[in-house]
């Protein structure tokens, strides 16, 4: 499972309702962003989603443990500010990709089904 948003209040929320149902939790952030306490079924990985190699990074550790491969991946970044219309544009990388546009076309094919 990977989870993009996974350190905000939905997103700690979603992060820790997977954790408890033993599922193995890839949640990338960027440098500095608060987390929760790392452990054997959460893995807390450094990376900028807006950025390609950044998502490609997190696709690698989310889809690299064979015992655990990547089933789903939960997308809850930006998009919504409490008490307010939102204002500010989505952070955009020097090639014009935003987070969720560049895991989406990353991550996709790196998904395993069930069989």
């Amino acid at each position: 499972m990977l989870i993009t948003g996974g350190t905000g209040g939905l997103g700690g929320a979603v992060t820790a309702a997977f954790r408890k149902a033993g599922w193995r939790v890839v949640v990338p952030a960027r440098e500095g962003t608060p987390t929760q306490p790392a452990g054997p079924e959460l893995v807390r990985l450094a990376a900028d989603l807006t950025e390609p190699a950044g998502a490609a990074r997190a696709a690698e550790v989310a889809a690299g443990d064979p015992d655990a491969p990547l089933r789903a991946v939960v997308n809850l970044v930006g998009g919504y500010a409490s008490g307010g219309l939102v204002t500010r544009r989505r952070s955009r990388s020097s090639t014009g990709c935003c987070g969720s546009t560049c895991a989406r076309r990353t991550w996709s094919p790196r998904r395993r089904c069930r069989t």
